[in-house]
């Protein structure tokens, strides 16, 4: 290719030496170099965005029924397919989700409802206009000024929390962020530019070390690498999307994308529920059950050491059928917390008197699981999963349930909700009230935000034939283990000893003193399985009885691997012994191995201060702390009684990455966390490689697990395979705290990304900066002198 682009330019330049023609043709060509950016730079969605939030002028809407406005509550989760709600019998399964069985009891549900488009910020849009969005409109109010939000505007106070759109104007929203200043807009504005016009002139092998832009929709020059288990595709990465701040340490936006708790949201927004002057219109989109898949039914978290999910590789299920069926699982654990967040709702609605104000809960679109084919975006062989959506109306004061068959749009949501509170819709509709009767005309759905086609017929039956194949799958993940799965360890005879090198179970820390009220439990178990050879299937017993059954499996040429979910209800207090045995077919029938590693040794640091030279002993041959192999940095965070630790460690000089990361408080270890791999985005860059490389690393651990740790701080050493051990380098950020009523002063402290705080004092030294230059040594960073007594 660049062979060719050379010869190309050699070409080019002879003809515009020779003749004239060519020559004048350039001249005429020059002055698309103003003329482009400039019809760019003045169109009107350009323009929209550089200004930032618009003053929407409110719908008139017809005067309510009666004359008495009515609460209204809307809300949409996001990629909940219907099927995975559905009992056999084609009802809400009520043991394992027990809310939306409730709300169907006394609502009415549209059983053969579809989604408008397989990607949010287009269904959105689509369901609170009640028209397919254009190609390339953006979800934002400017863009869509006529939304449920500005029907009922004039009637309705407003409290919506859009987790990625901005259909309702901020002026109207009464939980509103504020707006970035238009400097800030310019400058990012101008950083997309570059970036986007880098991945349109720069050869495809080139590409990955420019910034990513396919995991936001802007802030690429300034947009982090978020790292697993908070690698996420476009549609999350948008939430909340991170900038870098110039000069800004890199780790900073690398630590600012993990940990984001979409729980605390939800709960925030349900709290503003209440009574008020006017009726409220109460919206809410949540990421929920979205990926990534971490709650426990009860909103806890669970460690998954190794980052991201096993066999999803960007947005298309790659690995074996065993692991969609195990991320299967584990969305359907979620999606026992979204049942849990929708109980809490109907539970506030009720404590502030609204328990009949109108309801309607929906999703934006389905997710799929079936292996070979994409998670989200629709094909002609996941149409069963991506198409059907719940949706749930219940109109006030309702209190029997109703079940209705008759095809229905998302589009209809709007005229429907207006119907139901007895609003005459303020502009045209292209489709009526599902109350009123199906949709007016063939469905259709917007795939990929770029061309629409008609939803298939039979979707109940697609649906169908995708829940019997993951039932089916469900059961083979397992392998020959999975009959055991339930019996005590103590029947499984014989049973052969077998020690395995390098075999290990990641975060078996956290099994050694399992606090059952902590926020985070240790639901996922998963390892490696060193270099074990033959057939074998893995058994996983909690406590002495076989709880989960798993395939071994192996991805990208990296260790054999293990990974299954327990049910938290198989965990005790305190010490939780783990055993995983090896199932091999045997004439018998099958043979069982207990599987055994070496014991993750306890260690601990010796003659190191921070920064030093020193060793890490515990093993037969201690570990020397080395200097200047790997680079990396490491950031602590306390949320919710989670301690978020993240970051990375990659050798940038020879390409080597670290084995794993070693984890101390007050120099005795903690925890051991594998590395995973990174792509796209300033990090991978900043690492100077074109590919991705296993050099991130993330662990959520409760506080409880952490005693003294903001007194202490962590220290973290990452391990090369060579051996040896490098500290990663901790930051200082000063932290300005709001006055206190006693002193009406200020207070500031200082935090450490290692999860130190340091309180600061005034009138206790007195000391000046001198000199602030460059490093002597001609290395990079600056030098600060001064002093202080």
């Amino acid at each position: 290719m660049a062979a060719g682009a050379l010869l190309a330019g050699a070409a080019g330049a002879a003809a515009y030496r020779r003749w004239d023609g060519v020559r004048q043709f350039t001249s005429l060509l020059a002055l698309a170099l103003v003329a482009v950016p400039l019809a760019f730079l003045l169109s009107p969605q350009v323009r929209g965005l550089l200004r930032g939030p618009a003053t929407v002028p409110v719908a008139a809407a017809g005067a309510p029924e009666g004359g008495l406005a009515v609460p209204v509550v809307v809300v949409i989760f996001d990629e909940l397919s219907l099927g995975s709600l559905l009992d056999d019998e084609h009802r809400i399964d009520a043991v394992r989700f027990p809310n939306f069985a409730a709300l169907a009891g006394r609502s009415t549900w549209f059983r053969d409802a579809v989604a408008a488009s397989d990607r949010t910020e287009y269904a959105l849009p689509a369901m609170l206009t009640g028209r397919l969005p254009e190609a390339r409109q953006l979800p934002t109010s400017r863009e869509f000024p006529r939304t449920l939000f500005t029907a009922l505007a004039g009637t309705h106070r407003i409290v919506a929390h859009e987790a990625l759109t901005r259909l309702c104007p901020a002026e109207l929203n009464e939980s509103r962020a504020e707006p970035a200043p238009s400097s800030r807009r310019w400058s990012r504005f101008a950083g997309d530019l570059i970036v986007l016009y880098g991945h349109l002139v720069t050869p495809p092998a080139w590409r990955p070390r420019l910034p990513g832009i396919a995991s936001a929709w802007g802030g690429f020059a300034a947009a982090g690498t978020p790292l697993p288990p908070a690698a996420a595709p476009p549609e999350e990465t948008q939430l909340a999307p991170s900038e870098l701040a110039p000069g800004a340490d890199l780790f900073k936006e690398t630590l600012a994308a993990l940990g984001r708790d979409r729980a605390s949201g939800v709960r925030g927004w349900i709290a503003q529920i209440g009574r008020g002057e006017r009726p409220g219109l109460f919206f809410l989109h949540v990421l929920l059950p979205h990926y990534p898949w971490e709650y426990t039914r009860d909103g806890r978290i669970y460690p998954v050491a190794s980052g991201g999910v096993p066999g999803l590789n960007e947005l298309k299920w790659t690995g074996p059928e065993h692991l969609a069926a195990l991320a299967h699982e584990r969305y359907l654990l979620q999606l026992g917390f979204a049942d849990a967040l929708l109980g809490e709702l109907t539970r506030q609605l009720e404590r502030q008197g609204l328990a009949d104000a109108a309801l309607v809960v929906t999703a934006d679109h389905g997710v799929s699981f079936r292996p070979g084919d994409f998670r989200r975006e629709l094909s002609p062989t996941n149409a069963g999963d991506v198409l059907p959506i719940p949706l749930f109306v219940r109109a006030p004061g309702q209190r029997e349930g109703r079940l209705v068959d008759h095809p229905v749009s998302a589009l209809q949501l709007l005229p429907t909700v207006l119907d139901m509170i007895g609003v005459a819709p303020p502009w045209p509709l292209a489709e009526g009230s599902a109350l009123r009767g199906p949709a007016a005309t063939p469905r259709r759905v917007l795939v990929g935000g770029h061309r629409e086609v008609e939803v298939p017929g039979n979707l109940t039956a697609a649906m169908d034939e995708l829940r019997a194949e993951y039932r089916r799958a469900s059961v083979a993940a397992g392998g020959l283990a999975a009959p055991l799965v339930g019996r005590e360890v103590a029947t499984l005879v014989p049973v052969a000893e077998r020690k395995v090198d390098r075999l290990r179970l990641s975060g078996a820390a956290f099994f050694h003193d399992v606090d059952l009220d902590a926020p985070v439990l240790p639901v996922y178990v998963e390892g490696t399985l060193g270099e074990l050879d033959g057939s074998f299937d893995v058994a996983i017993a909690v406590n002495g009885t076989v709880r989960a059954a798993a395939k071994p499996f192996r991805l990208d040429g990296g260790d054999l691997r293990f990974a299954a979910l327990v049910g938290e209800e198989f965990l005790v207090a305190g010490e939780n012994r783990v055993e995983l045995f090896a199932v091999r077919p045997a004439d018998s029938g099958v043979g069982f191995e207990r599987l055994s590693g070496a014991e993750e040794p306890r260690l601990r640091i010796v003659g190191a201060a921070e920064g030093g030279r020193g060793t890490i002993e515990g093993t037969p041959e201690p570990t020397p702390i080395l200097a200047g192999q790997i680079q990396g940095y490491f950031g602590v965070r306390i949320e919710d009684g989670r301690v978020i630790l993240s970051g990375w460690a990659w050798d940038r000089e020879a390409g080597r990455t670290a084995r794993d990361i070693l984890v101390f408080l007050r120099n005795e270890s903690v925890a051991t966390i594998p590395v995973s791999e990174i792509r796209g985005g300033n990090l991978q860059r900043h690492l100077g490689v074109s590919r991705p490389v296993r050099a991130g690393f993330s662990l959520q651990l409760p506080v409880s697990a952490l005693p003294g740790l903001e007194r202490d701080g962590l220290r973290l050493f990452a391990r090369p395979e060579e051996g040896g051990a490098v500290e990663l380098r901790s930051t200082f950020e000063l932290d300005e705290v709001a006055a206190t009523p006693a002193s009406g002063a200020g207070e500031s402290r200082i935090r450490s990304s290692d999860g130190r705080v340091f309180r600061v004092s005034a009138d206790r030294l007195i000391g000046e900066i001198g000199r602030v230059g460059r490093r002597p040594d001609g290395r990079a960073g600056r030098e600060v002198r001064g002093w202080a007594a």
